[in-house]
């Protein structure tokens, strides 16, 4: 095929390509996220290894172009995929309702707890990732005080 104009091949980096975009919807998925974890931009900075002033500038809509070994440590404090983070592709992994190790210490109780319990230890929020034995020991603590 003989073309006045060559086809050019070009590799799309896809958060480049997203933020040139303007990033739409990014920094809404990424303060969702945070909060939803419960975690202030210093906390979530501190989780990721990189500086609060990232975390702020990506929420609100500053940064061009996220680094991606940035992003990807990000996602994975927020327990969120980066696709669903820079797409928000509801078949991409999104949020969690609840921290892994809740689910698994819930799945040990079965029917054994109360919604009002269940509500109090989605509220609690650790200083690092809680353990089984955390959700275990604060149940406790709440039965007592209940």
């Amino acid at each position: 095929m003989n073309s006045a104009y060559p086809i050019r091949r070009q590799v799309i980096d896809l958060p480049t390509a997203l933020c040139t975009l303007g990033c739409v919807g990014f920094s809404d998925r990424l303060r969702e996220a945070r909060k939803r974890q419960g975690l202030s931009q210093k906390a979530l900075a501190e989780r990721a290894k990189t500086r609060t002033m990232t975390i702020n500038s990506w929420e609100s809509g500053g940064s061009k172009r996220p680094d991606q070994e940035i992003l990807a440590r990000v996602a994975k404090a927020l327990d969120v995929s980066v696709g669903w983070l820079l797409a928000g592709d509801e078949a991409i992994e999104g949020p969690r309702a609840d921290p892994p190790a809740l689910s698994r210490f819930l799945e040990t109780l079965g029917d054994d707890v109360t919604e009002e319990e269940l509500d109090e230890l989605r509220r609690l929020r650790f200083k690092g990732d809680p353990t089984v034995k955390s959700y275990h020991f604060m149940l406790m603590a709440i039965r007592e005080a209940n």
